[in-house]
């Protein structure tokens, strides 16, 4: 855990209005509340700061003489910047003659942005600390992981690894406290990281312990640990909540399809993203899968009636968008479902030694593009970027794109190591150039999107996006340390659970750096404490065995803890059903309803007209069937109908969307939801409805003529054609052809005129009930076409425009 750096000196300093330099005390401390400050006023003995910046509004510092700033005399190295969020990003230029004073100043303050810093300057902050301090991957992560008093002058005398960083800081340390000397306290301030969780599983062997003991009987050994997981996921039960009493209200709103804003429809999946670099913790994921997983998913049928689903990316994804650098944008796809969806947890973390896979951004804004490809002086590295990349004026705003691999090296590139090896050499050669171009061109946030690597960037979609509130519900961390890892990373296998450079073969500096301080500073600080299990485990040549008695125990307290902590969760979260099946089967359509109505861009006001002629009753055909191909927004009708139908106060609607829920999939269960939905509405028992169905045919026809001008039924079938088939007829299909007055039956089909259920179709109703959807004329067809490019954040030219138009 990092202490608090804490400095004070003078320092020259350039006034923020008339650019006068003015020397001032500075003092780096904490605040109020234990926030870390940097104060400055006229001298040692001023009672009163003219200014304080807190360092959690400090973006980064300069760490040369910035370019296009006239400073007095003074050494290049005794100049540097302080950059900032505030006052319109305000830049603190300061100096001092004495560039060891000033080197002091810049490791304070990169160690202060480490520790309390903007989330997102914190990496950068400690990656430019590391190569300030010129120090080796292992000192650097040691420096970030305990604070450089801890580790710096104690062993500069005899590590010549520290020399360089005790040689910089002139013998003085970056974080001693304002009296010149070491702090002895080892308990961290409340701006800190927080202490490490205690360690739950297998504990670190003791000296003479032998780690090479097997498992006696595997088989065993799983039917123990799967005990205990039963144990664990029937002790979960205890928060189960029992259901509600029914809501007459609801019930009511679901039925007549007037729904309020908070009528949504209950999840019933549990949809869980596994996050972790895919050699790390192989063994603890096949784990989760064989024996966890099984057992989760039968434990939440039987209690909860939920599908329980893992997603795993380890799993791999289509050749097509690897070609098309689509894999981490399909992790966040995912990561995004598991939110939408899932039913109490939606994220667990592995993350341990390994930083992992750090691509580099496929399409990058033109502007900020042009600005980095400025900075690259190497022509043939400029040359490389300009073949890879191409820009897309199509994009809106415009965007330099990475072409597709197959594209470049054709489609046998993967099959062919000489051009497996060509892409992969590439890529590294575009990921250092983008790396040091960001460093120089762009923010430190933003330089950091090309440094982070795909484990990150799902933290921070699958914690930092979720509210603080629901973390403790939804994201968890099971945090696997390999206790002497570190000193074996030449072994065969370390390369699986820790970043190695694959040219030097030794620890990758940058890798190291940036997974210390994910792990060390923002996981820690994000993630929930009581969301937070670590795990120690002794690493032994090859690396994780769990054929091993002390891997087998560290993998079997990891399943046993993920199974815990998710059924907890689960049953937590449930919220029972306090709606019957045929209102909470009403509700599933009229929000889909709602949710294709919203923001829909209607062409055509053919709802509107078809809802007004209905309660005028100017309608000759009161079953109206719109056909047409498929994508022609017949859909986008049905919902816009039932939502506006249920607006009305003498309307109620049964919407029913083929494929939307389960029941409605097959004519048979449709037609029976139907019938339990208007004898709800109508007062009738649903225990006196038929089961046969050509009997609920009949039944059908009499709950449909009990309807009155005060109260009008309209009845939405979309998209019958997934339902029939050519022998059905309309009628067999429980269709109401020739609906009683009162009623509105409005059915979509995509077909085409030469097809059997259009030949039936014909024949069931009459030819001016049936309505094609037409085609548009150039001034609709351009309205479409505007929109559209706009919720893809696309444009055309003239030319392109033009053509599309023509077609």
């Amino acid at each position: 855990v990092m202490s608090a750096p804490s400095m004070q000196g003078f320092l020259t300093k350039r006034g923020g209005v008339f650019h006068t330099w003015k020397r001032r005390w500075f003092t780096l401390r904490e605040g109020a509340g234990g926030a870390l400050v940097l104060a400055y006023q006229d001298s040692e003995a001023s009672g009163k700061p003219r200014g304080v910046i807190a360092i959690a509004e400090i973006n980064g510092v300069q760490l040369e003489k910035p370019a296009g700033v006239s400073y007095p005399a003074a050494p290049n190295e005794g100049c540097f910047a302080i950059e900032t969020s505030v006052h319109g990003g305000r830049v603190y230029h300061v100096f001092t003659p004495d560039v060891a004073e000033a080197n002091r100043w810049k490791a304070h303050l990169l160690s202060a942005i480490m520790l309390a810093g903007p989330t997102n300057a914190r990496a950068p902050a400690a990656l430019a600390l590391a190569k300030f301090l010129q120090c080796t991957a292992s000192v650097a992560a040691e420096i970030l992981a305990t604070g450089a008093a801890s580790v710096i002058a104690e062993r500069a005398g005899t590590d010549p690894a520290y020399a360089s960083a005790h040689a910089i800081l002139n013998g003085l340390d970056a974080v001693k406290d304002v009296s010149g000397n070491i702090p002895q306290s080892t308990t961290p301030p409340a701006s800190a990281s927080p202490p490490l969780p205690a360690t739950i599983a297998a504990p670190i062997v003791s000296a003479g312990d032998d780690v090479t003991t097997k498992v006696a009987s595997m088989d065993d050994f799983l039917a123990e640990t799967g005990a205990r997981i039963d144990a664990a996921l029937q002790a979960a039960l205890a928060s189960k909540r029992a259901p509600a009493p029914v809501d007459p209200a609801a019930v009511t709103r679901a039925i007549t399809g007037k729904l309020l804003d908070t009528d949504r429809p209950r999840s019933t999946v549990v949809r869980v993203f596994v996050s972790s670099t895919f050699t790390d913790t192989e063994h603890e994921r096949n784990w989760v899968m064989r024996h966890a997983n099984p057992r989760l998913a039968a434990w939440c049928r039987a209690n909860f009636g939920l599908e329980f689903q893992m997603v795993d990316m380890r799993w791999g994804v289509r050749d097509e968008a690897t070609d098309e650098h689509q894999t981490s944008a399909l992790c966040m796809q995912e990561l995004a479902e598991c939110q939408r969806l899932s039913v109490g947890p939606t994220f667990v973390s592995l993350q341990s030694h390994k930083y992992g896979y750090r691509p580099f951004p496929p399409r990058i804004d033109a502007d900020e593009y042009k600005a980095m490809h400025d900075t690259v002086a190497d022509p043939a590295d400029r040359a490389l970027l300009d073949e890879w990349f191409r820009l897309d004026g199509n994009a809106s705003p415009a965007e330099y794109t990475l072409q597709p691999i197959n594209r470049v090296l054709g489609d046998g590139w993967r099959h062919s190591p000489e051009l497996s090896g060509k892409w992969w050499d590439y890529f590294e050669r575009m990921q250092k150039i983008l790396r040091s171009a960001a460093q120089t061109a762009l923010a430190p946030e933003r330089a950091h999107v090309y440094a982070r690597s795909v484990t990150e960037e799902e933290f921070e979609h699958g914690v930092h996006e979720e509210p603080q509130g629901l973390r403790a519900r939804r994201c968890f961390w099971l945090w696997r340390e390999i206790t002497g890892l570190k000193e074996h990373a030449a072994d065969a296998g370390a390369n699986k659970y820790i970043d190695i450079d694959w040219k030097t073969k030794s620890l990758d500096s940058d890798a190291v750096l940036l997974c210390e301080a994910l792990v060390r500073g923002r996981m820690q600080a994000a993630f929930p404490a009581e969301n937070i299990r670590r795990f120690e485990v002794p690493w032994v040549a090859g690396g994780i065995d769990v054929t091993l008695a002390t891997h087998a125990k560290h993998c079997a307290a990891v399943i046993e803890t993920y199974s815990s902590l998710l059924a907890s969760s689960i049953a937590a979260s449930w919220e029972p059903t306090e709606l019957p099946d045929y209102a909470r089967e009403a509700l599933e359509h009229m929000a889909l309803a709602r949710s294709k109505a919203t923001g829909a861009l209607v062409l055509d006001s053919m709802h509107a007209r078809l809802l007004a002629d209905f309660v005028a009753g100017r309608l000759e055909n009161r079953c109206v069937v719109l056909h047409g191909p498929v994508g022609a927004g017949k859909t986008i009708v049905s919902a816009l109908l039932a939502v506006d139908a249920a607006k009305r106060d003498d309307t109620v609607v049964v919407a029913r969307f083929v494929g939307c829920t389960s029941a409605a999939g097959n004519t048979r269960e449709m037609l029976r939801s139907i019938c339990e939905q208007l004898a709800t509405l109508f007062g009738r028992p649903i225990s006196s409805l038929p089961t046969l169905p050509d009997e609920l045919h009949i039944e059908l026809a009499a709950l449909l003529a009990l309807a009155t001008p005060e109260k009008r039924i309209v009845l939405v079938l979309d998209s019958m054609d997934l339902v029939l088939d050519a022998a059905q007829s309309f009628a067999q299909a429980f269709v109401p052809t020739s609906p009683p007055p009162n009623v509105l039956v409005f059915v979509t089909i995509s077909t085409d005129v030469a097809s059997p259920i259009f030949k039936a179709l014909q024949a069931a109703v009459p030819a001016s009930a049936l309505v094609e959807t037409g085609s548009m004329d150039e001034s609709l067809a351009t309205s479409v076409l505007g929109h559209l490019l706009e919720r893809q954040r696309r444009r055309l030219s003239d030319t392109q425009r033009a053509l599309v138009l023509a077609k």
